[in-house]
């Protein structure tokens, strides 16, 4: 029995247009944010899981454009446009708060820090009962230890999670642990798996 689900928010709950982004801090601060790929393994292997801060990633952007301006007007920007461009997806909120009456509803993200402040700001860690992130973690998915600390600090068994996720490799990770997995498609197809489980 399901006693507890667990959401990632990127391309879940919320759906980042990098392309739109990235053209709008070239306007902004006249740099790109869609990284090279030194700078994006840094990203991936350091900054996500709190070891290195967004602040040094985007110095190596300014000093590989050649570009001046101050780190810190470069962070304003990023705020603004991660905010604008990362829209909620209010049918999963709704869906969300839904579930609630049922379960117990928890997050897990790979995310920096900026993005945590970010949606922390605006209300989205408010619909669930804790958020798990790996830049807090110092563990990000799809490692097989993120997912056994959760389930320590949930004090379930594996069968009793229910992890929706729309990154594939992420979800057979899961499930190599005897967690459920749903790989997140699109609303329609959720639905239609959480009516098989009952939840909906």
């Amino acid at each position: 029995m399901i006693r507890a689900i667990l959401f990632d928010l990127g391309d879940t709950i919320f759906n980042p247009d990098w392309k739109s982004m990235n053209q709008a801090m070239i306007e902004d601060v006249g740099i790109p944010i869609i990284m090279p790929l030194h700078i994006k393994k840094i990203y991936s292997n350091r900054v996500l899981i709190g070891k290195k801060t967004m602040k040094s990633i985007f110095r190596m952007i300014l000093t590989e454009n050649n570009n001046t301006t101050p780190v810190e007007k470069v962070i304003l920007a990023y705020k603004k446009n991660y905010h604008k461009y990362s829209p909620l997806n209010h049918k999963m909120i709704a869906l969300i708060d839904q579930l609630r009456d049922k379960v117990k509803i928890y997050a897990l993200s790979n995310t920096n820090v900026i993005h945590k402040e970010v949606n922390q700001k605006r209300g989205l860690f408010n619909h669930f009962e804790q958020v798990f992130l790996s830049c807090d973690l110092g563990i990000r998915k799809p490692n097989v230890q993120i997912y056994s600390l959760i389930l320590k600090q949930l004090n379930i068994q594996s069968n009793e999670l229910l992890f929706i996720d729309d990154n594939e490799e992420n979800i057979q990770v899961a499930k190599s642990l005897s967690i459920y997995a749903i790989q997140y498609k699109n609303y329609e197809s959720l639905i239609s798996e959480l009516k098989k489980l009952n939840l909906y």
